[in-house]
């Protein structure tokens, strides 16, 4: 999900899904990033980009936000 938001320019919803994501394989005790991921070309362009300040906030939001929450926005 964060990809492709990312990719369609939603920083606000890319930033509120890694940071989920970051949350709940933290909880779970799982690397945040594994040699599976391919997600680090999309972050590496949105903290380089203007809008980097605007993803930042929502990935902190992510991490606190209640799982049903998460699910549902990313079902929206």
């Amino acid at each position: 999900m964060f990809a492709v938001a990312t990719t369609s320019g939603d920083v606000e919803r890319a930033g509120r899904m890694l940071g989920a994501a970051e949350d709940i394989r933290a909880r779970k005790g799982l690397p945040i990033r594994s040699p599976l991921s391919f997600f680090e070309p999309f972050l590496e362009r949105v903290l380089a980009g203007p809008d980097a300040s605007r993803f930042e906030t929502a990935r902190r939001l992510g991490r606190g936000a209640e799982l049903a929450d998460v699910v549902e926005a990313a079902l929206a």
